[in-house]
């Protein structure tokens, strides 16, 4: 499926670029006839159409070179806490790491941050359900980041909401809290 997306983008950028075949005709037409202003109407367009598809092509094999971020930047992922979790991040909120991998048509989100028991509930509260670590632990490890800590075989706290509100047509959370640490290890995935 990935291959076939991938052929998509590159064909349709490849058909982009041949637009500029009839504006190169055009201008070798008027290097030809010697009309300078028949030159610049054929070689301007082409030129930046060939480096438009350029710029496109660079982006799509970036995109799937490159899938996933870290980012530890705090106010980048209190505004991320704010629009993944859906609450306004409190005082007690502190931000550790964030890592983001999308693809395709598929996209995660690994978050830890320190936060409150109180804050904890709040997230709780918008329709998560009690899960067996196990089934925590295989949910989350797509793309895992060597920070994300895995819950314990017989840890209780693990909580999944089936029905979280994201970007794509079907979302995900899981949501486990380290009471020991105050660190909440959040995740949350889509696909269309």
């Amino acid at each position: 499926m990935i291959g076939i997306s991938f052929l998509f983008w590159c064909t349709l950028i490849g058909i982009f670029a041949a637009c500029a075949i009839p504006f190169f005709i055009l201008g070798a037409v008027g290097f030809w006839k010697r009309f300078r202003l028949i030159q610049l109407l054929g070689c301007v367009p082409a030129i930046f159409i060939l480096a438009s598809a350029g710029v496109l092509f660079y982006l799509v094999v970036d995109s799937y070179a490159n899938p996933s971020s870290e980012i530890t930047n705090p106010r980048d992922i209190r505004s991320s806490f704010q629009a993944n979790v859906g609450i306004e991040p409190g005082p007690d909120v502190v931000p550790l790491k964030e890592r983001i991998y999308n693809f395709d048509n598929f996209g995660c989100i690994h978050l830890t941050f320190r936060a409150s028991s109180a804050t904890f509930d709040q997230i709780v509260a918008l329709g998560f359900d009690p899960v067996s670590a196990a089934e925590f632990s295989s949910e989350t490890d797509k793309d895992t980041p060597v920070w994300w800590e895995k819950p314990g075989p017989s840890e209780t706290g693990c909580l999944k909401n089936p029905h979280w509100t994201g970007p794509f047509s079907t979302n995900r959370a899981y949501l486990y809290y380290d009471r020991a640490s105050g660190i909440v290890y959040f995740y949350s995935e889509g696909d269309n």
